[in-house]
């Protein structure tokens, strides 16, 4: 899989995560979570949607960086999560729904560190590729100091004499 089409998949993943994961009785809909918990919830299934979908449009715009930046937000905030006083994983309240794989229990930190490792996979591809159909002469304009798209005229008092 090229890297674009792994970023493509990374974006939808990150739009439709909070949708299907979230929107059930372990988190949304769960009766003991008080209303400002849901709102909590809600505010992450729209900020997974808004950052898969201008990842998305970054896509389609060639914007490789801006592809890899949604996941990249989302899954890292998930992962940060896990360092604040009283936070844990699904298993904490759903023991059935993390299972083990020998000593890891496949919460939301490992499912965070894969998606991100994948984004960077996904990046690191999608950029090598882009960089391959990056005309020489445009590339060397880019890589230059005041590069390409940027005015190359200075001020009056520091132009050259």
């Amino acid at each position: 899989m090229r890297g674009g089409r792994l970023l493509a998949a990374l974006n939808l993943a990150t739009a439709l995560n909070g949708l299907v994961i979230d929107w059930n009785r372990t988190h949304l809909l769960n009766p003991r979570w008080p209303p400002h918990a849901r709102f909590h919830d809600a505010m992450t299934i729209s900020f997974g949607l808004l950052l898969g979908a201008l990842g998305w449009r970054a896509l389609r715009r060639g914007d490789v960086r801006g592809a890899a930046l949604g996941p990249a937000l989302f899954f890292g905030a998930q992962l940060s999560a896990f360092a604040y006083p009283g936070t844990r994983g699904i298993e904490s309240e759903f023991p059935g729904l993390a299972p083990r794989l020998g000593p890891i229990r496949l919460n939301e930190a490992p499912i965070a560190l894969a998606m991100l490792g994948l984004t960077a996979l996904g990046y690191a591809r999608a950029a090598m590729v882009s960089s391959s159909r990056t005309p020489p002469s445009r590339a060397a304009a880019i890589s230059r100091p005041g590069g390409a798209g940027t005015s190359r005229r200075l001020s009056g008092s520091t132009r050259a004499r």
